[in-house]
């Protein structure tokens, strides 16, 4: 099994308020953290994904946006569509 590491330096989440923003980035964390330990070896490219693309994601609470921040973390290093394993 191959351990990945995802670094995200910076997570800018616009008209989140600051209340929230820890548990956005928990979530997303957590949903990563998912998509690594059921993917296959070398599912992710050596890459550096410095300026993933500004995206909007529409999301009821916290939790949904976080799953929402790192699918599209986890498609640009992989190479998939929407968090897919």
């Amino acid at each position: 099994m191959t351990r990945y590491e995802i670094t995200i330096d910076d997570l800018v989440l616009r008209g989140v308020p600051a209340a929230q923003a820890a548990e956005v980035a928990a979530a997303a964390e957590r949903r990563l953290a998912d998509l690594a330990a059921s993917a296959p070896d070398g599912a992710l490219r050596n890459v550096s994904l410095d300026g993933v693309p500004t995206r909007s994601v529409l999301a009821a609470d916290a939790a949904a946006l976080g799953h929402g921040i790192a699918d599209r973390v986890w498609s640009a290093a992989t190479g998939t569509e929407g968090g897919s394993r």
